[in-house]
């Protein structure tokens, strides 16, 4: 597996693509960084209410932290997949116009 990334890292041919081969690792990494950067925001957000000492703006921030905090999560979550998507269609596009190429009922592009 490493040997094979190695050596597609290095072909000049792009005949394989290492894109495919790091976007499920790319995909949890930013699921990951995703959920710290929104956990932070949320935990800087709850603070900041507590700051104010007034009982408004306490229970504000609680209704923030515990409500937006989990729809901006989702929120991301979900761009992030349809970006992923994206890119893994534009990979199959490829992947099937070969295959009418190499089956002779398209030609390849020049």
């Amino acid at each position: 597996m490493v040997k094979d990334f190695f050596k597609t890292l290095i072909s000049p041919s792009f005949d394989d693509f290492i894109t495919l081969k790091l976007l499920r690792i790319l995909y949890v990494f930013g699921y990951c960084v995703w959920g710290i950067v929104v956990f932070i925001g949320g935990i800087t957000l709850l603070v900041a209410a507590f700051e104010t000492k007034e009982a408004l703006g306490i229970v504000g921030g609680l209704a923030l932290f515990l409500i937006g905090v989990p729809i901006t999560w989702f929120i991301g979550v979900l761009f992030l997949r349809i970006w992923v998507e994206m890119i893994i269609v534009f990979f199959k596009i490829e992947e099937n116009t070969m295959t009418l190429v190499r089956q002779g009922k398209i030609s390849q592009p020049k």
